[in-house]
């Protein structure tokens, strides 16, 4: 296990170890955590083995800095000089002291500053542009590190990963179009549902679906929580959940979904492809196929609210898509659809 270039203040304890072999900890700043600030519990548990801890500014803890433990040779206890958010004031004693080793530097090759953000004026790079895997080596690494309203160039492949947006607007394009650029689930692949389903009465496919779907589904492909706004883009992917997650699923954000193939996705209620709730997206010229729910929208399902702009769904091709109750696209408590 890996702790490195985290934050915690205020807590109970920053960091406590507990029958743990092997856990490296840098990089990290604990302080005005209410009792300590890392906290071994060797004396019930003596079985922390093969610690490394070094490089971390423990400063300012309740009951003590250390517990069961003591500083390392390049710990240091110093005010961090935080600003608000926990963004490092100039003058930290944190900025360009952590582990000097190359592996640690900050994205822009200068030598890490402890704790998870950068000083104020320090100079990290916000990117307008990454590529994958030219930049980055997967598109969540991408995203996490371009700008808002930043692109994401993706090359062909395949990439199993699971994707969320965190409430930033970005723009998500392949390079060479669906049929070459796949973002596939990393769950473990399943067998579509048996052909009953298919022949079966609403609540008996329904059952069947359900079924399936708790023991498959887990977390989406594309995750766009709320705050993505209408500049968000996802454009020209292959998206397969395998028959064993959902594809896409967004709340209270307004992406563009264009020129994608969502295909063997699992919904664990409603939405197998994809599921939009209060959001005002545009979703054209996509192909959504083969997808499965125990409810209903196995393709596309929408529950808009009230207040939050206008949907669209345009220019789309639906098949092969299975629901307990029917539809391929359900839309509920639509004002503006």
């Amino acid at each position: 296990i890996q702790v490195r270039n985290n934050t915690s203040v205020g807590n109970t304890v920053g960091l406590t170890l507990l029958m743990c072999d092997g856990v490296d900890i840098r990089n990290n700043i604990l302080t005005n955590n209410l009792e300590y600030g890392l906290q071994y519990l060797d004396d019930e548990y003596p079985q922390n083995v093969n610690m490394t801890a070094d490089y971390n500014d423990v400063w300012s803890n309740g009951l003590g800095n250390y517990y069961l433990t003591s500083a390392s040779a390049h710990d240091l206890s110093a005010d961090p000089l935080f600003l608000a958010g926990y963004k490092l004031a100039d003058g930290s004693p944190c900025i360009d002291a952590g582990d000097p080793a190359p592996a640690y530097n900050d994205p822009d090759g200068s030598r890490n500053d402890i704790g998870a953000l950068p000083g104020a004026s320090g100079p990290w790079i916000e990117y307008d542009t990454l590529h994958v895997p030219a930049d980055r080596g997967t598109i969540q690494e991408a995203i996490s590190a371009v700008k808002a309203g930043g692109v994401v160039l993706v090359a062909p492949g395949t990439y199993v990963e699971h994707i969320s947006f965190g409430g930033k607007t970005v723009s998500l394009i392949s390079d060479s179009g669906a049929t070459q650029t796949i973002i596939q689930s990393p769950a473990l692949a399943s067998a579509r549902p048996p052909l009953d389903v298919y022949t079966a009465s609403s609540s008996e496919r329904g059952s069947q679906l359900r079924s399936v779907a708790e023991s498959q589904s887990g977390t989406p492909i594309i995750s766009i929580p709320p705050g993505s706004g209408s500049g968000t883009l996802i454009k020209g992917f292959t998206i397969d959940g395998l028959n064993a997650t959902q594809g896409s699923n967004c709340l209270q954000s307004d992406p563009t979904v264009t020129e994608c193939v969502v295909q063997n996705c699992l919904g664990p209620y409603d939405g197998g492809a994809m599921w939009f709730q209060q959001s005002g997206a545009v979703i054209t010229k996509n192909v959504i196929r083969n997808n499965t729910t125990p409810i209903s929208g196995a393709g596309l399902f929408v529950r808009l609210g009230t207040g939050h702009g206008t949907l669209l769904i345009d220019g789309n091709t639906f098949y092969g898509n299975v629901g307990g109750n029917g539809p391929a696209i359900s839309v509920m408590e639509g004002d503006n659809a």
